[in-house]
């Protein structure tokens, strides 16, 4: 019967090779999975540009257009509101 020491030393033995097969396949993909991710980002960026139109240059309508007070008023509640 093999002693514990035995028996412990080949566990780390085993142990250590696998964690070493692990950060070579690790290394060895790395060009893989970054070009998987930009195939996935160009994807989701495509699919996002055909769900989606640009916004307009302003959003006047007839009903409610541009006037100099919304303006102001935009810009006032832009402004950081300080603590008196």
């Amino acid at each position: 019967m093999m002693k514990l020491q035995t028996l412990a030393a080949l566990a780390a033995g085993i142990a250590l090779t696998g964690v070493a097969f692990v950060l070579a396949i690790c290394a060895f993909d790395t060009n893989h999975a970054a070009a998987r991710a930009a195939d996935v980002d160009a994807d989701l960026l495509n699919d996002a540009r055909s769900n989606f139109q640009p916004l307009p240059k302003d959003m006047a309508t007839p009903e409610f257009p541009i006037t100099p007070s919304r303006v102001e008023l935009g810009r006032n509640s832009l402004r950081p509101v300080h603590p008196t």
